[in-house]
């Protein structure tokens, strides 16, 4: 069978078929949701390649960071408790962004419940809706079935 009598037959039947408002938006809604979703973790491996990447360029820079304190910082004689403050203000500099990361976190797991909270809330709603329109319609149809 040719593409051209296929496509014919295919429109055939469609026609031949009832299609719902309801289905077409239900399933083009869906498709791009399951869409966002098969990406997440794409995504999350995406950013953890870029942390690994970050990680190694640390590496290297304070790798060549240590070939120079011999060659050039030893020689200079810093005091050892100069070393020690300056390492204790960047310890306290990594626990504020610690706690900055966490709260970050915390925030976003706060806004992803809220939303899906939210969600929740107005399916059932929704359903409250859909099931009172069921019982008017009910009752209006048999209105006009008894006349």
């Amino acid at each position: 069978m040719s593409k051209k009598e296929q496509h014919t037959q295919e429109s055939m039947q469609s026609e031949a078929s009832s299609l719902s408002i309801c289905d077409v938006f239900k399933e083009k809604t869906t498709a791009v949701i399951e869409k966002l979703e098969s990406q997440v973790p794409v995504s999350l491996q995406m950013y953890s390649d870029l942390y690994t990447e970050y990680r190694h360029s640390v590496d290297k820079i304070f790798g060549t960071c240590y070939i120079s304190q011999k060659e050039f910082f030893d020689k200079m004689g810093i005091d050892q408790g100069i070393l020690r403050e300056y390492n204790d203000f960047w310890s306290a500099v990594i626990d504020i962004t610690n706690t900055q990361v966490d709260m970050f976190m915390n925030s976003q797991k706060s806004y992803v419940k809220t939303r899906i909270e939210a969600i929740k809330y107005f399916n059932q709603n929704a359903q409250l809706m859909m099931d009172n329109y069921a019982k008017l319609l009910s009752q209006f149809n048999k209105k006009f079935e008894t006349k």
